[in-house]
Formats: C-alpha cells, structure tokens, sequence
C-alpha cells in the first residue's frame, strides 16, 4: 500500500481505502456513522463473547468435530465468520446508498470515492445485489483465489455469510451477483484489494492470519 496512511492496532494495518467504507449511519445525516471495519471488529468481539459464555457445550462439539475436534479452532472459525458478515458492505452498491429515505437524501458515497475507490454512476436506487449476497460471492472468490479451496469448500463457509439476515442465500441472486460484478466491485482491483484487506483484518483479529 504505497504511499498511503495506515492505521496500526498491533500488528494490523488498513488502508485509507479501508477505512474509508461505512457500515453504519443514524438514518438521518452523515453526521454520525461507525466505519465499517469497527463495525466487523465489534461484531468479532461479540462472537467472541457469545461463544464463550452463552453458546452450549453440544453446539460447539459439533462445530469442533468437524473441524478434526480442534476447539481452538472452532471458536476462531465463528467468531471470523461472525466478523465478515458485513463484507458484502464494501461494494460500489451499498456504499452508493442513501442514508436516509427520501429524494434529496445524502449519501457518504464521498467517502469512499475521496480515498480512491471508484464508484459507478447510477447505483443509488440500486439494492442489487443485496449487501449478503455480495459478502457471499465476495468471501468464495477470497477463498477460492487466495487460499486456493474448491468451489464447494468455499461456498460451505462463504453461505453462513450469505445467509445472515435468516434467509438462505438464493441460487439466482447468487448467479446473478456473479455475472453482475461491477456493483459488487470484483471487476476492480482496486476494491478487490481493499475486501480482502477487511478480511485479513478480522482473520487477524481472530489469530487466524498467515
């Protein structure tokens, strides 16, 4: 990431382009909004909680034995999955949508669009793909190009994300989401670079870096 700021929480980095993205408003101005990597750093944080203190015996054996009975690793996989839920929040679409309801509503599309990250005319009434979906197909291609995993591996781990409104990801949004990669950004390297940025982060929030 030459020639750019970066902020440091140990040995994590983000980019300005990282940190640029939004995750969350108070639906009436821009005067308020949480970032979204502290939204998926949050998000971590509670899985954490969750597992450790709320989630049964049982349902964490199942997980562990899956996992080659590793509960070191189970717990890690949650609270990762946990924390890039939101990933599909790092997309032209969803960062191009207004923050509040009406025509002349504002948009912190500014944001995103000041640090670098191009954005595409037209996507503000635009709510294809969903912010799921797109996390979805955004998490198997990572796993499928960084760590090389079949296309199934991927999208065993990848669906929990598109699926975390409560309703399971549906095969021709998917598809369409796939084929439509402008609004997701996976037809720039730019915005590419920057998913996997978040994703790194929350992996090595996790300890499940490298």
């Amino acid at each position: 990431m030459e020639n750019e700021d970066v902020m440091c929480d140990g040995e994590i980095e983000l980019s300005d382009r990282a940190k640029s993205l939004w995750g969350k408003t108070n639906r009436v101005d821009d005067t308020e909004w949480l970032p979204l990597y502290v939204h998926m750093a949050d998000s971590a944080a509670m899985a954490a909680r969750i597992w450790d203190t709320w989630v049964p015996y049982g349902t964490k054996s199942i997980i562990s034995r899956d996992l080659g009975n590793d509960d070191d690793l189970a717990r890690k996989l949650m609270i990762f999955l946990a924390g890039v839920h939101d990933i599909g929040k790092a997309t032209p679409v969803f960062q191009a949508k207004p923050i509040s309801f009406g025509p002349d509503a504002e948009s912190l599309v500014w944001k995103p669009e000041q640090a670098g990250l191009p954005m595409i005319a037209g996507l503000r009434d635009t709510s294809h793909p969903t912010h799921p979906i797109a996390g979805q197909v955004i998490l198997e291609r990572y796993f499928s190009l960084v760590h090389k995993w079949g296309g199934r591996e991927s999208r065993q781990y990848a669906c929990v994300v598109g699926g975390h409104h409560g309703t399971p990801p549906d095969k021709s949004k998917l598809e369409s989401a796939r084929l439509g990669k402008t609004e997701s950004g996976l037809d720039s390297e730019v915005w590419k670079t920057t998913q996997n940025e978040l994703i790194e982060f929350i992996a090595g929030t996790v300890g499940m870096g490298g």
